[in-house]
């Protein structure tokens, strides 16, 4: 999974994020676009925002208020999974369990023991190494991240990352 992330470039994803308790379960829709090193927009769907950075600066657009706020860029509000990949081996002890079909792709599927106090994950990887579902186990809550569709090393312009320029601005 590691050598097929040095390979790309950049990405957009779709996926969505179903957080489960005893009581209340959230489905989030996203939209991810990547390009390295470090530039991202995570449009969350179901609120209406879209976070974008270009490396330096990060912007928070309200989509229904039509306003920018501005931030210097320091971390991603949601880890890309380029991300989460590179940092893998620092946090988990992969272990390969089975084999198993999910949204008709034939994936690997793997346990993730923490080192630390990470949560428990487990992994599911198709056979061109790229993910269709993560299950977190926290505390009393499970996370479960299902990517719908990728697009890899697509050429995208570092223009891209900018926020729309109408939008009122708000530092």
């Amino acid at each position: 999974m590691q050598a097929k992330f040095k390979e790309i470039k950049d990405y957009e994803c779709y996926y969505k994020v179903i957080t489960e308790t005893n009581k209340t379960k959230k489905i989030e829709r996203y939209r991810m676009v990547f390009k390295k090193p470090n530039k991202f927009l995570i449009d969350m769907i179901n609120q209406n925002l879209t976070t974008i950075s270009n490396g330096e600066k990060q912007w928070i657009y309200d989509k229904n208020k039509n306003e920018v706020t501005v931030k210097n860029a320091t971390v991603m509000p949601i880890p890309t999974f380029a991300e989460f990949i590179q940092n893998i081996l620092s946090y988990y002890e992969p272990e390969l369990i089975e084999k198993e079909k999910v949204i008709d792709k034939e994936c690997y599927v793997i346990n993730l023991k923490p080192k630390f106090s990470s949560p428990n994950a487990t992994i599911w990887i198709s056979k061109d190494y790229l993910p269709v579902k993560i299950v977190m186990n926290f505390d009393g809550a499970k996370s479960t991240t299902i990517f719908e569709s990728f697009k890899l090393n697509i050429g995208i312009s570092d223009d891209f990352f900018k926020p729309p320029k109408n939008a009122k601005v708000k530092y």
